[in-house]
């Protein structure tokens, strides 16, 4: 058996949805024979996702699914390999690489005081 990972979407809708658009970008892994098998599986998983419910100010919100964005089988050998890839063009570049070095600092923060220690 092979191993796929799939990018499902799903839509979030709250209220009358009259709000920005948003998206939910989900990489799962999926275990199949083929392809075919793992994108049926991966538009089942995205449909079991679809849900709705009422949020904090009594307004409907709906996860809806959209589609199965991205397949690809995967080989989880060896340490490093990739799962996903995404290029980002973004306005302010020091804006962006300052953003990540300060999640990359809170997560070495939150384990040096937990048990683990990042290097």
């Amino acid at each position: 058996m092979q191993q796929y990972i799939a990018k499902i979407i799903l839509q979030i809708i709250s209220g009358d949805g009259i709000h920005t658009p948003q998206f939910d970008e989900q990489l799962i892994i999926i275990p199949a024979k083929s392809k075919i098998e793992a994108f049926a599986e991966a538009k089942r998983v995205g449909l079991e996702k679809e849900e709705s419910f009422l949020n904090d100010d009594n307004e409907l919100v709906r996860w809806k699914f959209i589609g199965v964005d991205h397949l690809q089988e995967i080989k989880l050998d060896d340490s490093g390999t990739e799962l996903y890839s995404s290029v980002r063009e973004v306005e302010n570049p020091q804006q962006y690489i300052s953003m990540i070095q300060f999640r990359e600092l809170s997560m070495r923060q939150k384990h040096l005081f937990g048990t683990e220690q990042f290097v």
